[in-house]
């Protein structure tokens, strides 16, 4: 009787939840879909953010409701333990695909560009840039340059702290004859540790002099670690003339891109190991400097200076997959482990487990997983604590539990565990598991 109530009671709330959730999800699908058609090529962070805030509150919604529908269903229908069976595979369903959709949807959200990139694509985007100046830039000497990268890989050695771009390539520029012969011919990237750069050609026009420079730079920044392996490289190079001082500035050099929406400046067939490049572009930004360098005539505040940027995102699948193979190993090793608690003693004989042979099992895993672990960090040289390792953390509480579990099954007369030789928490192993996977990436990834 006491149970009927219990159940009557659990029904009537888990249906007030679902029919409550469903205008509410209605709702933060419409606010989505909204903000995505309002999408344009630049995203600011505020929005972008606000985009990100409702995808993971319509799915983690989604998913509560659907699973509140699915025990709702469980206790007005199921009569045996088959049918819970059924149920608990079907919302294990739903969370692997909320997961799997979370995870597409962290691997992709680097394609959306943040305000501050400022991308330039055309001349009138440069135009656009300096009339947000008092003289429309007319001070400036701009000089157009341009970028082209046949060789990329990111580095890291045992003694650096940030990890390294190494960039080979070509860099051009061209100077107006109307341009004072003691403004210097020459570019600088000031965030290259290295620099080697040899002139490769020089020539006239009619109105321009042309020159060329095959470089190789090697250039540190600070990428964020801790998503890993869902992290995102936007690399940025920061390029200045030699004469900064005299108000010479860099600008692109769209007469001479082709394509200059579409990757400007990459080798057709350049590779970057382990990782997939996804877009590409010029930027303007200002900047403000804390010193005139020693130059009273030189105006450090808003000084315009051009940028390169690559965006790329991680080949999750060649770099990571060891270690999501490890994780749902362990797993499933672990659940059939919970399989085979049983108080049958003929059974336990013939399949040959014990406490103790459990025990084993999970120190085994323990084991295996805390080597990997160290390797991971050892690999990917992360400060603090990298998404990954927050799945490692899922597996060694499922690995706790289990042990736990085996032992008060063993031990005491508890009728939660009991019931139908531990049925209840081999029901609800997945979906926990699962849950909190979603749980982790979502707080991790909100």
């Amino acid at each position: 009787m006491i149970f009927k109530n219990i159940r009557k009671k659990l029904i009537y709330f888990l249906s007030i939840f679902v029919v409550l959730s469903i205008p509410i999800i209605i709702k933060l699908f419409y606010s989505f879909e909204s903000l995505q058609l309002e999408k344009t090529t630049v995203l600011s962070v505020e929005k972008f953010n606000q985009l990100n805030h409702i995808f993971i509150g319509f799915l983690l919604l989604s998913l509560f409701s659907f699973i509140a529908l699915m025990i709702i269903i469980g206790l007005r229908y199921a009569k045996k333990s088959n049918h819970w069976w059924i149920i608990s595979m079907l919302i294990s369903i739903g969370c692997f695909i909320a997961l799997n959709t979370l995870w597409y949807r962290i691997h992709t959200k680097h394609l959306l560009k943040y305000g501050e990139y400022n991308p330039i694509y055309a001349k009138q985007d440069i135009n656009d840039f300096f009339n947000t100046y008092p003289d429309n830039g007319e001070k400036y000497i701009k000089i157009p340059t341009g970028l082209f990268i046949d060789h990329m890989v990111f580095t890291r050695k045992d003694n650096e702290i940030y990890p390294g771009l190494i960039l080979n390539g070509i860099v051009w520029q061209k100077y107006k004859k109307t341009i004072p012969k003691d403004i210097a011919r020459g570019i600088i990237f000031p965030d290259a540790a290295t620099l080697y750069i040899d002139k490769i050609y020089d020539h006239s026009t009619e109105n321009y002099e042309i020159m060329g420079w095959r470089f190789t730079a090697h250039i540190f920044q600070r990428f964020d670690l801790s998503k890993y392996p869902f992290d995102f490289r936007h690399t940025k190079i920061r390029l200045t003339h030699q004469d900064f001082e005299k108000n010479v500035i860099l600008i692109p050099d769209f007469e001479s891109i082709f394509t200059p929406t579409i990757f400007p400046g990459i080798e057709n067939a350049l590779y970057i190991p382990h990782w997939h490049l996804k877009e590409s572009f010029y930027g303007l930004k200002k900047e403000n400097f804390n010193t005139n360098f020693g130059m009273k005539e030189f105006e450090y505040d808003a000084f315009p200076q051009l940028y390169y940027y690559l965006l790329s995102n991680r080949n999750v699948i060649g770099t990571a997959l060891t270690f999501f193979i490890l994780f749902f190993s362990c797993m499933i090793i672990l659940f059939i482990t919970l399989l085979a608690f049983l108080k049958h003693q003929q059974l336990t004989t013939l399949l040959g487990f014990s406490t103790l042979s459990i025990l084993g099992v999970c120190s085994g895993l323990l084991f295996v997983l805390i080597t990997s672990q160290m390797e991971l960090r050892q690999a990917i040289g992360v400060g603090g604590t990298a998404y990954m390792e927050y799945l490692f953390g899922v597996t060694y509480l499922a690995i706790i539990g289990v042990a736990a579990n085996s032992i008060a099954f063993a031990i005491y007369d508890i009728k939660t565990l009991q019931y139908k030789d531990n049925l209840i928490i081999k029901l609800l192993y997945w979906p926990f598991i699962l849950l909190a996977i979603i749980i982790v990436t979502a707080i991790t990834f909100y």
